[in-house]
């Protein structure tokens, strides 16, 4: 695998992480109170009743969402800008709300942050880059290398759902940690 490639797109996501923090901390005006005070409403009693399964299930599709494009870049290549602009929207999301959550609670805002990006939020940038990257190399075996496409399949699906797994298992503890959190 091209280790160049990946190497650009986790810049890019640590990019576009910063870019997040950035738009959030240049932010002025009514629109910025609205999302503070939309934020404290968020960690009230009554958004804690949305159940566990529904928030896992919330997280699990969101992360698939993201996670499809790139599972088909081999095949379609106009998959390809859609999969970056994802998780580069993916990194931004993750710094806007880091840098918005550090301004609203303070310190426990900073340590949600903390705790949150260190157990399911890099992690996911992580897992999406590798397997954007993969998809990336598949291609090229296929179309420039000449290797037959069922020749790489069962590698290839076998990795993906190694990737489902990993993507399971990020959503279920950050449904957790949501749920105990808040």
């Amino acid at each position: 695998m091209n280790k160049m490639r990946f190497l650009m797109l986790l810049f890019l996501s640590c990019t576009s992480f910063c870019a997040g923090a950035f738009f959030e901390v240049l932010m002025t005006g009514a629109g910025k109170e609205e999302l503070l005070d939309l934020m404290g409403i968020f960690f009230t009693e009554e958004t804690s009743s949305i159940s566990l399964f529904t928030t896992f299930l919330q997280n699990l599709f969101t992360g698939l969402f993201i996670f499809l494009p790139s599972f088909f870049l081999p095949k379609w290549i106009i998959l390809l800008p859609v999969a970056t602009g994802l998780i580069f929207g993916k990194g931004f999301i993750l710094g806007f709300s880091t840098s918005m959550l550090i301004e609203a609670l303070g310190i426990s805002g900073f340590l949600y942050s903390c705790i949150t990006l260190l157990t399911w939020g890099i992690p996911e940038l992580f897992l999406f880059s590798f397997y954007f990257v993969f998809s990336w190399h598949q291609r090229e075996l296929i179309f420039h290398h000449r290797k037959t496409p069922q020749s790489l399949a069962g590698s290839y699906l076998s990795t993906y759902v190694l990737g489902v797994l990993l993507l399971l298992v990020l959503s279920l503890v950050k449904a957790f940690l949501l749920k105990a959190m808040i």
